[in-house]
């Protein structure tokens, strides 16, 4: 001990000497020689006096062992922790999401996550790292958040991938953060670029006009990548405001940015972009009234020519569409779809009655969804949406599943299906599972269903009616008839459809039925997986329920 107590202070060996009963540890004690850092000795002053000691000549040998003293550097410690506030969810809860976590049922952890907003249950501690990482899921992100309480807060703050993946409830914690906007300038100078791009999003959402400023002072002077990833910051609050930058920059040299440029200016209806557009339509489109007859729709196919090329107004094929007929879908999805209801003063209804005994019908309903997918990108189920344009995209979701070989499964848009309100998602469910389709149809149908209700949170979906059950059984039963229809692409939409819809009785008669008819092993394993699934929700929700920890 001599040799290694030779550097000490005499305070500290006097406290070594004759005890901390006798010689209580001071401040000045721990002020060593090699460990000329205040914030460390501090922090070593802050343990238990016997502690301190131990903590202090294991940091002097470990000083000495690297073979070099370090510079007085200033440690900036994070503060520690608030205290958590929530009550911590019993045992048996917990059980349930040891077994999920490693990958026992992992589909059912956003309902384990709603039951625990519903009972404003925590998490214990030992279980944050793991529930955490799985936030990288933006779909799960907010429910995490709500149940790892300060603790799980202050964890994410720690580590740089956990505050990218939780940035935006982070951000929307820090509105009031009157350093938020000059730590948004300084990344934007001096950050890489997926960090510029996410500053100049944080300054579009507090002041557009000036962030748009700020983009045009550099933008001449960025690489061609640089500004295809730049561009997209202007969705933030666009407006008006910014169309003549956008009209400019349809010029740009990189298709990426160009391409862009084009979807931006179509989601401004006032833009010269969208008029040209109109313009062109006028004299293509017309409805023509007649005597005591209903109205007859005029439709010439349009010709390319280097305007509607520079707009983004291209020959895209689509499936099905000749080269002009999928010039014409281009032409009108720019159009926002309230123009035919305005222009001639129609309702809907009848504006759907009028395309669908023209020829064109397939085109025009596939342009007016495209238009009403765009209108209603990147709203959420929190944001309101026109409610014309809602109307319009539930009557045409109806109108398009329910008529016969009308359009495609796979070129519906769904995206948007979440901010239909409940009773309304259980009516466009309803008429899509009751349509009679040929059985060749139905994994289609299974898959469109399944993309509407993954669009939609765990709340959404556990407000599904009770009528969409027996709908979706006898489609089931229509696929064990037919089995060659079974395809194993289908696999994971039919799993996802039949653990939302399906009961516990429903899922066991299709099992029994399966068994019984000897059908296809990859349909029937899929069916008892999803039994097995079934009846480890009923046991999850039970814990919840009757919340009684698990003995150890």
């Amino acid at each position: 001990m001599s040799t290694a107590t030779n550097v000490f202070t005499s305070d500290f060996k006097r406290t070594l000497i004759l005890g901390l009963a006798r010689a209580p540890l001071t401040a000045n004690a721990l002020t060593l020689p090699l460990i000329q850092n205040q914030d460390l000795s501090q922090t070593i002053a802050q343990n238990k006096p016997d502690l301190a000691i131990w903590q202090t000549i294991a940091t002097h040998n470990l000083i000495k062992k690297a073979g070099y003293i370090p510079p007085n550097i200033k440690l900036r410690l994070n503060p520690p922790a608030l205290p958590d506030q929530k009550i911590k969810c019993p045992q048996q809860v917990e059980h349930f999401l040891t077994l999920i976590l490693n990958d026992i049922h992992p589909e059912l952890l956003p309902e384990w996550l709603y039951l625990m907003q519903l009972n404003h249950f925590s998490v214990s501690h030992h279980f944050l790292p793991r529930l955490i990482e799985k936030g990288k899921n933006p779909k799960l992100c907010n429910a995490i958040y709500s149940v790892i309480d300060a603790r799980g807060a202050w964890l994410i703050h720690q580590n740089p991938l956990w505050k990218s993946a939780y940035s935006t409830i982070l951000e929307k914690n820090n509105l009031n953060d009157p350093n938020q906007q000059k730590n948004n300038l300084q990344t934007w100078n001096l950050g890489k670029i997926d960090e510029r791009v996410h500053a100049l999003k944080n300054m579009r959402a507090h002041d557009p006009i000036a962030a748009l400023a700020t983009l045009q002072l550099e933008w001449a002077k960025e690489s061609s990548e640089n500004r295809s990833k730049l561009i997209t910051a202007l969705e933030v609050n666009l407006s008006m405001n910014d169309e003549a930058f956008l009209e400019y920059t349809l010029d740009d040299s990189h298709r990426d940015v160009r391409g862009f440029v084009q979807f931006l200016l179509t989601k401004l209806p006032e833009s010269k972009l969208v008029q040209r557009c109109k313009t062109i339509l006028q004299t293509l489109i017309r409805s023509e009234k007649r005597l005591f007859r209903a109205p007859k729709l005029e439709i010439t196919l349009p010709e390319l020519n280097a305007s509607m090329q520079r707009d983004g107004i291209d020959q895209h094929q689509e499936q099905d569409l000749g080269p002009k007929l999928s010039l014409l879908v281009r032409l009108i999805s720019i159009l926002p779809c309230n123009y035919w209801l305005n222009a001639w003063q129609i309702s809907i209804q009848e504006l759907i009655q009028l395309i669908d005994i023209h020829e064109y019908r397939k085109a025009f309903f596939t342009g007016l969804l495209m238009s009403i997918a765009r209108e209603l990108y990147s709203l959420s189920s929190s944001t309101e949406a026109n409610p014309t344009t809602l109307s319009f995209y539930q009557h045409l979701l109806k109108h398009v599943v329910t008529s016969e070989n009308l359009i495609n499964f796979d070129r519906i848009p769904v995206t948007s299906f979440k901010l239909f309100d409940a009773t309304t998602q259980n009516e466009i469910l309803e008429s899509w599972l009751s349509s009679q389709i040929p059985s060749d149809h139905i994994p289609a149908l299974i898959i469109l269903c399944s993309n509407a209700i993954d669009t939609c949170n765990f709340i959404q979906i556990n407000q599904l009616s009770k009528k969409i059950s027996p709908l979706f059984k006898q489609k089931m039963l229509n696929m064990l008839d037919a089995q060659k229809y079974y395809h194993h692409a289908l696999y994971q939409h039919l799993r996802k459809l039949t653990l939302t819809v399906l009961n516990r009785s429903d899922i066991d008669e299709l099992v029994n039925l399966a068994q019984n008819n000897h059908t296809e092993s990859a349909l029937e394993k899929c069916l008892k997986e999803c039994q097995d699934i079934i009846i480890f929700r009923e046991s999850m929700q039970q814990a919840f329920l009757h919340p009684i920890d698990i003995k150890t």
